[in-house]
Order: structure tokens, then C-alpha cells, then sequence
């Protein structure tokens, strides 16, 4: 059953409050800075498929961040982010990006991170466990605050399948959740490895072709 935080009944003095307790319940603690006098009203919908938390998120403009005294809490989770209305920056491990609607990227909660959007803004979230993602450390620190465009290519491949994970996800029975939700990790880790150029001595096997042949194993599970 999907899990629905909103501040629209509340008046625009309590809302603050209230979506600073969403944000960090729904993701991990974090600070949150609304910039607007008057706060837009925030919406969250939240679906779980294993250990991987599944958010679509809209509000107002705002900027949150991940501190060091809230990386004290020792939580290690990665956020993916698809943007689709609204633009941000995200700015983490000496990078800054903008991510505009249909590009997504990646934050990991155990460094400092920034993110601000200075718009009306829907974005659905993928919040999961680092240990989920089988990647090096020294290879996710290459790819925190960048724009994969879900336009083209391998990140095309991936912006889809989790874009229609979402949309099913509060039809989906436990087990072929959890099984989804690991395909979905599957496919990122196999675009990091390809970012990072760790399938350039594969040829004429492409990463591209292996993110379609995992994609295709997923949609025979389902049938």
C-alpha cells in the first residue's frame, strides 16, 4: 500500500515543519530550506519493493543538504533522482550538475551533498541501501552530480525501466518487487560500470547490449 505524506491541508506557517519531517522520513535526515515566504504545499507517495523505497515527491521551490553532523547518523543509502518537471542542482564530491526533466542522477547520503530546485518541481526518487549496488566506492564517487540524460543510449535504457518500475510498483506482490527492484540495481550498476569504462575491452559486446539483454530478463519474469 502506497504511504502518502502531504502539507496541503496545513496552513503555509506549518507547513515547513511538517515537510522537513517528510523529506528526512521518507529519505534519510537531512536539512531542508524552503524559499518561498509563502511554502507551496508538498506531496509524497511512497511504495516499497524490498529495500528499495520508491518516492514521487512534488513541492516548491527549496534546497536540501546532507551535513556532516547528519552524517554522523552513519547511514549509507544512494537516492537516484528522475527528474520530471522543474529543474536542480545537485552538488556533491567537488561536481556540480544541473538535472533537467528526463535526466536523473545519483546522491550518496555518507558525503556532503546539496541539492536546490528553484522551481515547482516533481521528481520521482529511488532510495536504497549502498551495499544493494554492486560498484566500487572509487567508481560511484565518479558518477555523484552528474546528469545521466535518459534520452539516448544505455541511460535511455535504464531512465525507462525505472520510470515504469514506479508506475507498477503498487501493483506488484512482494516477491516480484523485490525481484524488479534487483533488476533495476542490476541495470544501474551495469551503466556505472560503463560510464566509468569498464566494458571498453568487451567488444563487440557493448554495455548498451548487456543493459538490453537484462532488460529483456526482467519483462520475461513479469509475463
Amino acid at each position: 500500500m502506497s504511504v502518502v505524506l502531504s502539507t496541503a491541508s496545513l496552513s503555509a506557517a506549518d507547513r515547513s515543519e511538517r515537510w522537513h519531517h517528510a523529506v528526512s522520513r521518507t529519505f534519510i535526515p537531512l536539512d531542508v530550506q524552503l524559499l518561498e515566504d509563502d511554502p507551496s504545499p508538498g506531496r509524497i507517495v511512497s511504495d516499497q519493493l524490498g529495500s528499495l523505497r520508491i518516492s514521487q515527491v512534488q513541492a516548491g521551490p527549496q534546497t536540501v543538504s546532507r551535513s556532516r553532523r547528519l552524517i554522523r547518523d552513519g547511514k549509507e543509502h544512494l537516492i537516484l533522482t528522475l527528474q520530471q518537471r522543474g529543474s536542480a542542482i545537485k552538488e556533491q564530491d567537488g561536481r556540480q550538475a544541473r538535472i533537467g526533466p528526463g535526466d536523473f542522477s545519483l546522491s550518496d547520503s555518507s558525503r556532503l551533498f546539496r541539492k536546490t530546485v528553484p522551481s515547482d518541481f516533481a521528481f520521482t526518487s529511488f532510495h536504497f541501501p549502498r551495499t544493494d549496488l554492486r560498484v566500487r566506492d572509487e567508481d560511484l564517487r565518479e558518477v555523484t552530480a552528474t546528469a545521466f540524460s535518459g534520452q539516448e543510449g544505455s541511460a535511455a535504457l535504464v531512465a525507462t525501466f525505472f520510470a515504469r518500475l514506479a508506475r507498477e510498483a503498487p501493483g506488484l506482490d512482494a516477491f516480484a518487487g523485490r525481484q524488479f527492484a534487483a533488476t533495476a540495481l542490476d541495470l544501474l550498476a551495469l551503466l556505472i560500470n560503463e560510464r566509468c569504462g569498464h566494458f571498453a575491452s568487451r567488444a563487440p559486446e557493448t554495455a548498451a547490449a548487456t543493459l538490453v539483454r537484462v532488460k529483456e530478463h526482467g519483462s520475461s519474469s513479469r509475463a
